[in-house]
């Protein structure tokens, strides 16, 4: 994966994070289980775009 796939699949994550907090907001976490699903998946694209995002700018820097 190049550079800047790096980079743009963590930004493409970080702004999946948003639409499924935005979900989350929408639907009231009041502890059903598809609020719970719906946040760990939240947490599972704010990690991965984050990862990949630093990856991206760190291996960019290099050359």
């Amino acid at each position: 994966m190049s550079d800047n796939t790096k980079l743009l699949f963590g930004i493409f994550c970080l702004m999946l994070t948003l639409v499924f907090l935005y979900t989350l907001t929408a639907l009231g976490f009041n502890g059903n289980d598809s609020a719970f699903i719906i946040l760990v998946l939240a947490v599972i694209s704010l990690v991965t775009g984050l990862i990949f995002g630093i990856l991206g700018i760190l291996s960019s820097r290099k050359k």
